[in-house]
């Protein structure tokens, strides 16, 4: 892992879309942070699990991307990178993950008729979502 904690975040929003900044509980000691971008008539909802190195600002690019396209879009760091609390470790992401999909299908995706999953060349990314697909959780494929 190569988390990135020292760069400060200035993203107040993707495409004319602004941020809403969420510091998710994972347990009692460990928040991580996140970012929401609720599109006004979203075609569905995008999770954005990062690679393995950096953090949420390394990605904003790719993230607007998406949001241009009109989808909302909820990413965030893993435990240890960024403005999350922790520690980096295999286990600590496979669980953010899950947390962060939770979060969404019980907090966001009740207004968004889809939800999809982002697959990149990143190894971590993709082993991140093959561990969500493995319990069930992912909804659709984009």
């Amino acid at each position: 892992f190569f988390p990135l904690k020292t760069e400060r975040y200035i993203v107040d929003d993707l495409a004319d879309v602004p941020a809403n900044e969420i510091f998710l509980p994972v347990d009692a000691k460990t928040k991580m942070h996140c970012w929401y971008f609720a599109h006004q008539k979203p075609k569905g909802m995008v999770i954005f699990c990062h690679g393995n190195g950096g953090n949420l600002t390394y990605c904003a690019d790719l993230m607007e991307y998406f949001v241009k396209k009109g989808y909302s879009l909820f990413a965030f760091d893993y435990e240890g990178f960024g403005q999350s609390d922790g520690t980096p470790s295999l286990d600590g992401v496979c669980r953010d993950s899950l947390k962060a999909f939770d979060y969404v299908k019980q907090n966001l995706a009740g207004a968004i008729p889809r939800c999809y999953r982002y697959i990149r060349r990143f190894c971590i990314r993709a082993s991140v979502l093959i561990h969500l697909r493995y319990c069930a959780r992912i909804i659709h494929q984009l």
